[in-house]
C-alpha cells in the first residue's frame, strides 16, 4: 500500500516502518509518475474533498478506483465499470454537498476510528477488485478510455467549453 496524503505525524511514526507500507506527502512528480505506473488500484475514499481530480488522474492511468459515494465521486467514478463506489458514513456534507458540520475535535475523532460498516464497505469494495485481476484490467481500461475519449476527454471539455461560450455570448 503507498500512501501518498497529508497523514497526521503521529501516524507516520507509529506505522511509518510497517512493511509493504509507504507513507508519502508532495513527492516529486517523476516518483508520483512511478506510483500511478505501477499501481493496480486507486484508493480515494474522501470525506472533504469535492471534485477528485486525483481520481481524473489515475484514470489517465488506466487505473479503476475504489471510492465513497459523494461529492464528485459518482459522477467520475461509474460503478461497477471504472470503479466502486461504496456509501461514506463520515462526510462534513451531506448528499447534495451542503456543508452539515465544521472540521472540529469531534470530526477529526470519527475519522480516526470510522465504524465496523464503513470499513467493512470500503473493503469490501476493494476485495470486489483484488478477487478479480480481471476486473480491474477490465475497468482501468473503461477509465482510461473515459479521459481519453468520453466525458473527461479534451475533446468533450471544449465542446462543452464552446456552447458554454457561444450561449453566453447570445
Amino acid at each position: 500500500l503507498i500512501m501518498i496524503s497529508n497523514v497526521p505525524a503521529e501516524y507516520v511514526a507509529e506505522y511509518g516502518e510497517t512493511p509493504g507500507l509507504t507513507i508519502g506527502y508532495r513527492i516529486p512528480m517523476d516518483e508520483l509518475e512511478h506510483h500511478y505506473r505501477t499501481a493496480h488500484i486507486l484508493l480515494a475514499p474522501f470525506h472533504t474533498d469535492t471534485f477528485g481530480y486525483v481520481i481524473l488522474e489515475g484514470f489517465s492511468y488506466g487505473i479503476p478506483c475504489v471510492g465513497t459515494d459523494q461529492f464528485a465521486s459518482p459522477e467520475i467514478i461509474s460503478h461497477g465499470k471504472t470503479g466502486m463506489l461504496f456509501e461514506n458514513s463520515v462526510s462534513r456534507f451531506n448528499k447534495k454537498c451542503i456543508v452539515q458540520r465544521m472540521i472540529d475535535d469531534a470530526f477529526i475523532e470519527e475519522l480516526k476510528a470510522p465504524s465496523k460498516d464503513y470499513v467493512h464497505r470500503f473493503a469490501d469494495a476493494v476485495a470486489q477488485l483484488i478477487e478479480n485481476p480481471n476486473f480491474i484490467e477490465g475497468m482501468g481500461e473503461m477509465a482510461y478510455q473515459e479521459v481519453s475519449q468520453g466525458k473527461f476527454s479534451k475533446k468533450a471539455r471544449q465542446k462543452t467549453m464552446k456552447r458554454i461560450y457561444s450561449e453566453s455570448l447570445q
